[in-house]
């Protein structure tokens, strides 16, 4: 299965430097003309200095304050572009807390008209990262070099993260929905589990499963496709995992078998997650025509159409098979022996049954050549012709030359080819007693 990575962030707890802000920015008189028309003349040389993207649109002068790096002009600034700011322009350097961030420290609210909401200061965000959504609440969380991350709640249902860049980082805005970063150290708290939870049950609903949630887990994020994976526990019955599109609908249902490659599931009982996935590979094994009745399985990934791969190892029968299960349900099963299984690289090869049983028909097979002097002793897939045709290098138990089989597409055999013609056809034997030197 693909990799998979999360998308959140450690952040730092911004440092406002209280203590000689708050006392200038307490006052709460009204703000005169001669500290607007400071701030508006001064505010865009410390807006520059700071690095910050700020069209004024307002602004006033709050004072100056003393501290260890010297003396400080404060100012707060409206935006054309979003979110307002507090600056802190020292003589070496200009600081910006925007609107949000300060609205945490109780003596630093702003309180120019423009910045009286800053939530609505997050729209220009909203609107880059491209999801529905209409600020209701929001809070600041922290920041580090390059991100700074909000909590928005919106009006359409459950929030999300925003993760912003600071300049002059120009890494995009990025929306993480809540229900990702439950349990992080970034749990949103302006959108509840139940509402986060909402979004599971619509997703189970159009996978047409019936589960009564009893528990949740975010997975991760496919890099490239962009799908969510959520692990979905059902109480007494066995889970699965859901994929959903980047936009939030349903891609497609794992089962846990499935999702072995996504660290497998942790909210279901493995015993009854194991008994029932069996069950319901053995139906559709036999209902393809190989009669197996499955005792374990090992899920392998996907192969180039989206069908699962799949090793069964079989209680009836001594060998074991990969089985390709066709993504369409009205596709036709494949099954693969285990030594032919090479084709799916080293994830391939069997881990659950050994693959001696298939030397009988490998056996059989040079029989039909003549060639029944070798009992095969091992066996090595080497690979496949333009036209589907399937390279099989054998051993024989007395230590004698072994033999390359080639196998049509209906698994019959073509030709049998010596070490030597094999080599020359570009396909040369590996095998210990068939390498001489």
């Amino acid at each position: 299965m693909r990799r998979l990575a999360t998308a959140l962030f450690a952040l730092a707890t911004l440092a406002l430097g209280a203590a000689p802000l708050a006392a200038h920015a307490a006052d709460k008189e009204p703000i005169t003309k001669d500290q607007r028309d400071k701030g508006m003349k001064d505010a865009p040389v410390a807006i520059q200095k700071a690095g910050i993207a700020c069209t004024v649109s307002d602004a006033y002068y709050l004072g100056a304050s003393s501290g260890k790096g010297g003396k400080s002009d404060l100012y707060e600034v409206a935006c054309q572009q979003g979110l307002g700011y507090v600056l802190l322009e020292g003589a070496a350097t200009t600081k910006a807390y925007d609107c949000l961030a300060t609205a945490s420290q109780p003596s630093l609210v702003c309180r120019l008209p423009a910045n009286a909401n800053p939530k609505q200061g997050l729209k220009p965000y909203i609107a880059s990262a491209a999801v529905a959504c209409t600020p209701t609440n929001a809070r600041y969380l922290g920041a580090n070099a390059t991100t700074t991350v909000y909590e928005v709640a919106c009006q359409e249902g459950p929030g999300y993260l925003l993760q912003a860049p600071v300049a002059p980082a120009t890494n995009p805005v990025v929306a993480v929905p809540c229900l990702q970063a439950e349990g992080s150290a970034n749990t949103c708290t302006l959108t509840s589990k139940t509402q986060s939870t909402a979004v599971l049950n619509t997703l189970v609903t159009q996978a047409g499963k019936t589960c009564q949630i009893s528990a949740d887990r975010f997975i991760g994020n496919d890099p490239r496709s962009g799908d969510a994976y959520y692990e979905v526990g059902c109480g007494a019955q066995p889970g699965f995992v859901i994929a959903a599109t980047k936009g939030g609908g349903l891609d497609k249902v794992i089962t846990c078998g499935q999702a072995q490659g996504l660290g497998g599931c942790t909210l279901s009982d493995s015993t009854q997650v194991m008994a029932q996935e069996s069950a319901g590979y053995s139906q559709r094994a036999k209902a393809a025509g190989f009669n197996c009745d499955v005792a374990k399985y090992r899920s392998i990934g996907l192969d180039s159409s989206g069908g699962e791969v799949v090793e069964l190892a079989c209680s009836n029968r001594p060998d074991g098979t990969v089985a390709i299960f066709p993504k369409a349900a009205t596709g036709r099963a494949q099954f693969v022996d285990c030594v032919k299984a090479g084709e799916f690289g080293p994830s391939g090869a069997c881990t659950l049954t050994s693959p001696a049983p298939v030397y009988e028909k490998y056996n059989a097979a040079l029989m039909t050549k003549n060639r029944g002097t070798c009992k095969v002793s091992g066996a090595r897939y080497i690979g496949q012709s333009p036209h589907g045709d399937t390279f099989i290098e054998t051993s024989c138990v007395d230590g004698k030359p072994g033999w390359v089989m080639e196998f049509s597409p209906s698994d019959q055999v073509r030709d049998i080819l010596t070490c030597g013609q094999a080599k020359a056809a570009g396909v040369a034997c590996q095998l210990p007693t068939n390498v001489h030197s």
